[in-house]
């Protein structure tokens, strides 16, 4: 054996690794999807408080975004806020109190309130948030914020020149853009600075796609389910794709999303660094769908698109989601003892 290898061409003997390690593929795609249904929330969000406290998280978020637009609709969000309710209600009778209950009422809180500026009633009933949070006190305040900011672009700009940490904290998603349009020159320096980014054993199989044309944008966006209200204000939209050819084998079955998520994250901190303004439009899309971006956006079947990005200039003021997070010790398990 030892000597028919020998005699095989370095480019023969890479093929049938490859080709042997691709074998186990599928077996490893299958231990993929067995773990993600065995976890995964789809049936049961109550089967515990990591699920629960998770879909909290994303209806009171949705009453946020809504909040954040430059002409939020009045009354939006009905049955997101009837499902808040409930989850809450649920939440506390399973788990008790914890700061996303308070973030959740809060933000419910901002809902009733934009609504009494505006002369408007709601269904969004403050005795019974008083309620719940008196439920979950039990001595305890949570003071954990949840619903909007009104921040100033002068400000934005001011912390993000500090210092990496400022330039992280002041970094928001922003659904209020200027009707200006973003220079070419501005996306360019940014995905310039983006290439530094880590990639597995430098290989670098990332793509950025850029489109400022209006029709152009118009298909995109409408393949994508998070962009109403402030989509069609955005200058460009970008699309960051990471190319498969670049991998090889099971183990790197996933490796696209490692680093198109890297790439991600550098070019927004990039964008943010030069003054523009970004929010991250998922694509968490169905195979239908990820095969008409694919077409819409004229983007290779062997690039895998790992997400869409609203791209536009600042306001001088502007309201935000404010977005709690997680404390630290939620976050990072230490082994020291």
């Amino acid at each position: 054996m030892d000597k028919i290898k020998e005699k095989l061409s370095p480019e023969l003997k890479w093929k049938l690794k490859s080709t042997i390690s691709l074998f186990s593929t599928p077996l490893n795609y299958v231990y993929d999807f067995t773990r993600y249904i065995r976890y995964c929330a789809s049936g049961d969000i109550y089967k515990n408080r990591k699920s629960l406290e998770s879909f909290i998280l994303k209806e009171y978020h949705r009453l946020e975004k809504g909040l954040s637009l430059s002409e939020p609709k009045l009354n939006f969000g009905e049955s997101v806020i009837k499902n808040l309710y409930h989850l809450v209600n649920a939440h506390i009778a399973k788990h008790g109190g914890s700061p996303i209950i308070a973030q959740a009422l809060n933000t419910l809180d901002a809902y009733h309130d934009f609504h009494q500026k505006q002369n408007s009633s709601c269904i969004v009933n403050k005795e019974e948030n008083s309620r719940l949070r008196n439920l979950i006190s039990s001595g305890k305040r949570y003071d954990t914020g949840g619903g909007t900011l009104t921040i100033s672009k002068n400000s934005i700009l001011e912390e993000s020149s500090k210092s990496f940490a400022s330039l992280v904290k002041s970094r928001h998603s922003v659904r209020q853009f200027e009707n200006t349009q973003v220079c070419e020159t501005q996306i360019a320096k940014a995905v310039e600075i983006s290439l530094k980014t880590p990639s597995v054993c430098n290989r670098q199989s990332t793509k950025i796609y850029s489109f400022s044309k209006k029709e152009d944008k118009e298909k995109i966006l409408s393949l994508q389910n998070g962009n109403k209200g402030f989509g069609h204000q955005a200058s460009h939209v970008l699309i960051v794709t990471s190319n498969l050819n670049c991998f090889e084998g099971a183990a790197e079955r996933n490796q696209c999303y490692v680093d198109g998520g890297l790439m991600a994250m550098t070019l927004c901190y990039s964008l943010h660094s030069i003054g523009l303004a970004t929010c991250f439009l998922n694509w968490s899309a169905t195979k239908a769908r990820d095969k008409a971006l694919h077409i819409s956006a004229k983007i290779p079947d062997n690039e895998v698109i790992i997400t869409l990005m609203a791209v536009g200039s600042m306001p001088d003021d502007l309201i935000v989601a404010e977005s709690p997070r997680r404390s630290i010790d939620e976050v990072l398990v230490s082994t020291q003892t």
